[in-house]
């Protein structure tokens, strides 16, 4: 996939969240009150027919500083790519779509310096809210683990879709890793490597620069609502 095609589509994805929200005074996941330092945006096309699959592409951020009116400096980008199977009950088709809330911006960079980060998603009934449905958006508790490095965390997710998936009992597991080929092609051959993009050592890409600017402002605007509760469940 394009650098391009993966911005537009994580614009998406601050978009669905942000308007899914909205629909409800309260969630089970504070944003803003835990002082996340990093954020995962993942878009996945779901499918299944007893045996599942999930494929994806994401973006990961860190938060390099908070301003002054409270919106957030993000670093560039750090392109990822997810693939997951799931065994269970399954019928049906969606698109997900997702943001981790990381509280240390030392677990995002363990998790992107990983070749492969192996994903495990509890044991889970029904399906997902529709984007343009009043249910407020899923919570998902997965857990993280870099397996080199023998991190293991577990970020909170929050998640809607465009739902077609009648039924949904499942047991996931999967991987996520950095897309070395896409970042190479917004980068260049020659570019930091993608923990040194975290940190900000290498410029937005002039190709998504405008892109990235509107994911930004999602972002900081997710980090805003005020209808978000103050604790989980």
């Amino acid at each position: 996939m394009k650098p391009e095609q993966y911005a537009k589509e994580m614009i998406h994805v601050v978009n669905a969240i942000s308007d899914t929200l909205q629909k409800k005074n309260k969630i089970k996941v504070p944003i803003n009150s835990l002082g996340y330092k990093g954020f995962l945006l993942l878009h996945s096309i779901k499918g299944a027919a007893v045996l599942g699959f999930e494929r994806g592409h994401g973006m990961a951020f860190k938060v390099l500083e908070t301003l002054p009116d409270g919106t957030m400096k993000l670093s560039p980008p750090v392109l990822v790519k997810t693939s997951k199977i799931a065994v269970g009950l399954q019928l049906g088709y969606n698109s997900v779509y997702s943001i981790m809330l990381l509280p240390s911006d030392e677990h995002l960079e363990t998790l992107i310096r990983e070749t492969e980060t192996i994903i495990v998603k509890d044991f889970e009934v029904s399906g997902y809210p529709g984007v343009n449905s009043d249910n407020v958006s899923t919570f998902h508790k997965s857990s993280m683990s870099a397996v080199n490095d023998g991190l293991h965390i577990t970020p909170a997710v929050i998640s809607a879709s465009d739902s077609l998936m009648i039924c949904d009992i499942s047991l996931y597991g999967g991987t996520l890793s950095v897309d070395h080929e896409a970042m190479t092609e917004a980068y260049g051959k020659d570019y930091c490597g993608p923990v040194e993009v975290l940190r900000g050592k290498h410029a937005v890409p002039e190709s998504l620069t405008a892109q990235i600017a509107q994911i930004n402002v999602g972002v900081s605007k997710l980090a805003a609502l005020k209808a978000v509760s103050g604790g989980q469940e």
